[in-house]
């Protein structure tokens, strides 16, 4: 009988040293106190791994049943990295309703970049009723060593500020109807050199007024590289092939083949906002080339995402 006892006084013993050893809550000094709504009463702690916190409820994993509910902490500070990708949807979402708002660079983080989410801007002058459309374009204009695909040298840069600049301006654009009807508008299309691509790229958000980016880039590319580039068949013994497109409605790359100054405008006034493609006359028309029209330009400035930056006066002037 004695031996009986001792026996199941051993097996005592060892089940409680087994038990203390299984528990990391003993192990570390703690001692569990019930789960309770205590607000902070005691340090409540869970006896296995099935009950999780989701927001302000514990969760049985293993019986798919509501534990209890925990108490929100007003004050608590709002942590986005563990709950969500973004905390707001892209500023332009509007103007791409065919991604999701929370999109970043339309799903295409290795070649694109958006530093803001916004494009260039128009400078309000109020006092003389003029509209300066201004823009920065980055063209690419070194190699990277193995990648193939033309770059624009210093001489073409400076004939892109001449000549594109020059067609514009020269046509004398108001804006007949809107807020801004009856003022002028001008446009300050600076092009630089970008550099290479990677450096190019770098420049995007780099150039501000008034916090909006106003920096784009330019580049050119053929159809081995963009297959959106090759000669398409319109099904009348005729062919036709694009000249070039936004990406992002900042980054633009021509088609090698068809880098006209037509096209390069065309582009342009995508990262302007203006998306009429196919359009049978104005710049939104490839089969036509024309520059653009005074629709053309009413539809760009009323654009409310296009933003409008008031020039600021001087004290004398006030």
């Amino acid at each position: 009988m004695k031996k009986l006892s001792l026996f199941i006084g051993l097996l005592l013993i060892t089940g409680f040293q087994l038990t203390r050893a299984q528990d990391i809550f003993m192990q570390h000094g703690f001692s569990k106190e019930p789960l309770t709504l205590s607000n902070g009463n005691y340090n409540e702690f869970f006896n296995n791994d099935e009950v999780v916190q989701i927001g302000t409820v514990l969760f049985n994993t293993k019986t798919n049943k509501v534990v209890s509910f925990v108490k929100e902490e007003i004050d608590t500070t709002y942590k986005a990295e563990l709950s969500s990708r973004w905390l707001s949807i892209d500023p332009l979402a509007a103007k791409y309703p065919q991604f999701s708002p929370y999109v970043y660079v339309t799903n295409n983080p290795i070649i694109k970049m958006d530093p803001d989410g916004k494009d260039g801007v128009v400078v309000v002058d109020k006092t003389n009723k003029i509209l300066t459309v201004t823009a920065i374009y980055y063209a690419n204009s070194q190699k990277i060593g193995g990648i193939s695909g033309s770059v624009y040298s210093t001489k073409q840069i400076e004939k892109m500020n001449t000549n594109i600049n020059g067609a514009l301006n020269e046509k004398g654009y108001s804006v007949s109807e809107g807020d801004y009807s009856g003022y002028a508008v001008k446009f300050d299309l600076q092009f630089k050199e970008g550099g290479n691509q990677l450096e190019m790229n770098s420049k995007l958000g780099s150039d501000k007024i008034d916090g909006n980016s106003i920096s784009n880039t330019f580049q050119q590319g053929n159809d081995s590289q963009f297959s959106r580039f090759k000669e398409k068949d319109n099904g009348d013994g005729t062919v036709s092939t694009v000249g070039g497109f936004a990406a992002d409605h900042k980054q633009i790359v021509m088609n090698s083949s068809a880098d006209t100054k037509h096209n390069r405008i065309h582009e342009i006034f995508h990262t302007l906002f203006f998306d009429n493609d196919n359009a049978k006359e104005g710049i939104g028309s490839y089969k036509n080339p024309q520059n653009p029209n005074q629709s053309d330009i009413n539809t760009m400035i009323n654009n409310s995402a296009l933003p409008k930056v008031e020039v600021k006066k001087n004290e004398d002037e006030k």
